[in-house]
């Protein structure tokens, strides 16, 4: 009984967010963005995904198949950055990076991992500090939920975090 109410309140927690960014050609047309891009750094603070790239984002939990697993993915983190690219890791280390892009109409975020990886594509949810990232089945690869909590940096396997101290 207890995984459906946290996993109820995660959801409801979150909430999408309908913003929109366009950018008008010089014909005329009026064109929705939604990837990012480095043709207009002035655009930056306007685009539609800022939320991701404003700082990196720590695992908090993943549910998977109805089980709670706080400790699996402890240490994780993932940094969206302006570029278009992200970096993965464990505690300090990166162990992958690649690419993303987020689309604000479907509110789906896709991420293309660099190498042998598989891309995977997620429905984005967020409020305040709050990230969740439920899997799709695009790419047959993502029975998950994960929540990330945004975080000033690389997360310390030897500092606990303020906010999980409550938990």
């Amino acid at each position: 009984m207890l995984i459906p109410v946290l996993v109820m309140n995660i959801l409801f927690s979150c909430k999408q967010e309908a913003t929109t960014s366009e950018t008008t050609s010089s014909e005329g047309d009026t064109t929705a963005l939604s990837s990012p891009s480095t043709e207009n750094p002035n655009l930056v603070a306007n685009m539609p995904w800022t939320f991701l790239t404003h700082q990196l984002f720590r695992h908090h939990v993943t549910v998977t198949s109805g089980k709670i697993d706080p400790e699996e993915r402890k240490g994780h983190w993932i940094d969206f950055l302006e570029n278009g690219k992200y970096d993965y890791g464990v505690w300090g280390d990166k162990t992958q990076e690649g690419t993303w892009s987020y689309d604000d109409q479907t509110k789906l975020l896709e991420l293309k991992p660099s190498g042998n990886e598989n891309p995977s594509e997620w429905r984005v949810m967020h409020k305040d500090n709050n990230l969740i990232l439920i899997g799709t089945a695009t790419y047959g690869n993502n029975p998950q939920q994960v929540q990330w909590i945004r975080h000033e940096g690389r997360p310390d396997k030897n500092v606990k975090p303020a906010e999980d101290e409550d938990q």
